[in-house]
């Protein structure tokens, strides 16, 4: 027991941890929903922007992202899963398109802040855009999740639907899990 109590957990928190944890869950916001939520099992697929370029400023982003992609799965076990990297190149688009094949909705999520060098400046790629407008005119429908700054969602108003947490905490991601599955 003294060993699991070390171990934090989605499950087991600290009072601390408990607390953050309720804050980023309240933090999370949808600021447009133009009828795409929540989810349904069978319509949508996972479109997450990885950062493993620039893991050294994001230590915990890979438990967080990891946490949203299995609440998705958690929705609906069968959606895919589709990593980008954060500059999306032009020559990545066609891999992804053919990835989300026939789900009707796409949940893109992203982690955006802004942090000194950033070369983004804490807003998406203009090869990010270029494939959120690509799906668009796909036909599909577009739910952006962004952990983090609210401001990405400006670069794609075509947007369906936009959730923001306002960080990149478990709390946060848990918060926009519920959002998503059309729990407040």
């Amino acid at each position: 027991k003294a060993r699991m109590a070390k171990m934090p957990s989605m499950a087991i928190r600290s009072d601390d941890e408990a607390a953050a944890a309720a804050i980023g869950r309240r933090a999370a916001r949808v600021l447009t929903n133009r009828g795409v939520l929540p989810l349904m099992p069978g319509t949508f697929a996972c479109v997450t922007q990885w950062r493993n370029d620039e893991a050294m400023y994001f230590p915990r982003e890979p438990g967080v992202l990891a946490g949203l992609q299995h609440g998705m799965q958690l929705i609906d076990p069968m959606a895919p899963l589709i990593p980008v990297s954060r500059a999306c190149p032009e020559p990545e688009h066609a891999g992804i398109m053919e990835r989300i094949g026939n789900a009707r909705i796409v949940v893109f999520s992203a982690i955006v802040k802004n942090y000194a060098g950033d070369p983004f400046k804490g807003l998406l790629s203009e090869g990010t855009v270029s494939l959120i407008r690509k799906m668009k005119a796909a036909g599909k429908r577009i739910v952006l999740t962004l952990l983090g700054s609210p401001y990405p969602a400006g670069q794609v108003p075509e947007a369906d639907a936009v959730i923001c947490t306002g960080g990149d905490t478990p709390g946060c991601v848990e918060g926009a899990l519920a959002l998503l599955m059309g729990k407040s």
